[in-house]
């Protein structure tokens, strides 16, 4: 049997779109590490800000990446669903409609 004929310069292109797909893939995942990367810094001036320990800080970045990784769990799914632009389109009006709750103040008693 005769093996398929490959020239050398598909071969370098398939090897480049491998290498392509790689970084992409792996720079999507690393972006999820930013928000962290950014708050770690701002630790200490958080807590005096808002009047609360260190640890609490802390815990709200440990929930924060837990509910961004069930996020990415339910996501996926509902992408391969419905597609990735319904889905993405979703999230935002999601956002959007949840931002003025959050940006309101707070009413004490």
């Amino acid at each position: 049997m005769s093996e398929p004929f490959c020239s050398p310069a598909l071969s370098g292109e398939v090897k480049r779109q491998q290498l392509s797909r790689f970084i992409l893939i792996t720079c999507i995942a690393l972006i999820s590490f930013f928000p962290i990367n950014i708050l770690l810094p701002s630790f200490p001036a958080l807590a005096a800000q808002f009047d609360t320990p260190t640890a609490d800080v802390a815990l709200s970045i440990s929930l924060f990446t837990l509910v961004f990784s069930i996020s990415q769990l339910i996501a996926g799914p509902l992408s391969d669903k419905w597609g990735p632009k319904e889905v993405l389109l979703g999230c935002i009006t999601l956002s959007i409609l949840g931002s003025p709750r959050r940006c309101s103040p707070a009413t004490s008693p």
